[in-house]
């Protein structure tokens, strides 16, 4: 006869041994508890009634999930026990559709695991078992016939004419009592208007899911263009695996409350993305909800605990464009004199416009390369962006360059009265590559001022900054001569 065996320990084991033809104790066995009425009736929806599995990632740990399960109905209440959902689900937030319609959501129970040690000697009492102890000199098994009496201070068992009080070895049960849920579940009472077989959709949102977007940009030989790579890294800390799934990116984050808790405009919001979202076809990126949506071509199996990169976008021969810059050189308060400090550089593309792509760029880091030595990628910096929509600029600061310097000086200070003054300033630029450069020189101006002479044109960003952009020939020079007048 098959046999249940159980350690004297009360900690749960993971694994069961075999000894003698005994029975492993597996998740697959569970037996439904006939407690009322109702839970008479219950069916099991298990993990392989799943018909269909979606999950959209947020970017702040947070995982909306589409359960897709098929499932006989009677009218009238039916109990339902469904195994298999997401460790982190966060009950409070569960939303019940069908095809069919014509549910409601009665009630739902988080029952958890009672397949323990210690469940299952409570229902063995007054039962045959066995008693298998070891020699320690010849290491064999010896199996005997017991019959469990008590279990108040610990095991004891009447062994043929003698009784024992927690006694060496491990006992076995002989069968596995009923009642017992090897995993944790969720207990759904569903009231039907009609008795129909069809497909159940269990929405919810679940903690430990995140994604962030990173980029690798590489440089042509002659920096003239650009080609971008960007990955997106899934991550699960949910406690469960996520198998065959449809996966949605949302890019941006939702607002939260407490966890496990969302407050009512949130939840509001996230109900409204469960039906904007539970299309089966989206396209990349979709603007749901207004939120960007960014849909995966393949599904994800995705192990807890488990970081992947997957590519999300790849876009070649993006023209770009180097600028140098420095900042403060030609301010009127600037000090008597500066420098030489090197120039900051950065990259400069417009994304694709949404016709030609139709992909924005998702917040993230971009790492770029550039081709160096015998052709070999060379790490040149990076830089974050922020969610970019498709036909904008992104400004790349790549850091410092130091082939590109300039210094600067004050030639004469004027003082008009107590308050006013006027500045007279030089900055010259050197430029050592062996192309030229185009350089901008930007200047934080008081509250008031006025440009009196300037030796290059400038451009007003701002009612306090002006910016000066000057084209330096390949191994030469430029200056910058400014005379202004300002005051606090």
């Amino acid at each position: 006869m098959p046999y249940v065996k159980v350690s004297r320990c009360r900690k749960l084991r993971h694994r069961a041994r075999r000894a003698g033809g005994g029975l492993m104790i597996g998740a697959a066995l569970l037996t439904l508890a006939a407690t009322n009425d109702l839970r008479a009736q219950e069916q099991t929806l298990a993990a392989e009634a799943q018909t269909n599995l979606s999950v959209t990632v947020y970017q702040n740990g947070l995982g909306l999930i589409h359960d897709d399960r098929w499932v006989p109905l009677v009218a009238g209440r039916t109990s339902l026990a469904v195994a298999g959902t997401n460790p982190g689900m966060i009950p409070e937030s569960l939303v019940l559709t069908s095809e069919q319609g014509g549910l409601t959501l009665v009630e739902q129970s988080q029952m958890p695991a009672t397949l323990t040690p210690q469940r299952l000697l409570e229902g063995a009492l007054g039962q045959n078992v066995w008693l298998i102890s070891r020699n320690s000199q010849t290491g064999e098994d010896t199996r005997e016939k017991a019959r469990l009496l008590s279990l108040a201070e610990g095991p004891v068992l009447q062994v043929g004419d003698r009784v024992e009080i927690n006694p060496p070895g491990r006992i076995v049960l002989q069968q596995l009592p009923a009642g017992l849920r090897a995993e944790p579940n969720l207990r759904l009472v569903i009231e039907s208007r009609e008795t129909m077989n069809g497909q159940i959709t269990l929405a919810y949102l679940a903690d430990g899911l995140n994604w962030q977007a990173d980029y690798v940009a590489s440089l042509s030989q002659d920096g003239a263009r650009l080609s971008l790579l960007g990955r997106v890294s899934l991550s699960n800390q949910s406690g469960g695996d996520i198998k065959q799934a449809r996966v949605q990116l949302v890019a941006g984050e939702v607002t939260r409350g407490t966890r496990g808790k969302l407050p009512a405009r949130s939840a509001r919001l996230l109900k409204s993305e469960v039906m904007a979202l539970a299309s089966d076809a989206l396209p990349a990126p979709t603007e749901a909800a207004e939120r960007y949506v960014y849909q995966l071509d393949e599904r994800v199996n995705l192990s807890d605990g488990e970081r992947k990169q997957l590519t999300l976008i790849q876009i070649d021969e993006l023209p770009v464009s180097k600028r140098f810059t420095f900042e403060g050189l030609a301010s009127p308060q600037g000090p008597d004199r500066q420098g030489p400090v090197a120039a900051r550089l950065s990259a400069r593309f417009t994304t694709p416009d949404a016709q030609a792509y139709g992909k924005p760029l998702p917040a993230g880091v971009v790492r770029v390369y550039a081709p160096g030595v015998d052709d070999r990628a060379l790490f040149i910096g990076e830089d974050r962006i922020d969610h970019t929509a498709g036909g904008s600029e992104v400004s790349l600061d790549l850091g410092e360059a130091f082939d590109v310097t300039a210094k600067a000086r004050l030639l004469k200070l004027n003082r008009l009265s107590q308050r006013r003054y006027e500045a007279n300033r030089e900055v010259i630029v050197t430029n050592a590559k062996s192309e030229p450069v185009e350089v901008q020189i930007s200047a934080r101006m008081p509250r008031e001022w006025k440009v009196l002479e300037e030796s290059y044109p400038s451009e007003e960003k701002s009612a306090r900054e002006l910016v000066w952009t000057i084209k330096v020939p390949a191994n030469s020079a430029a200056t910058l001569i400014t005379r202004i007048e300002a005051g606090d």
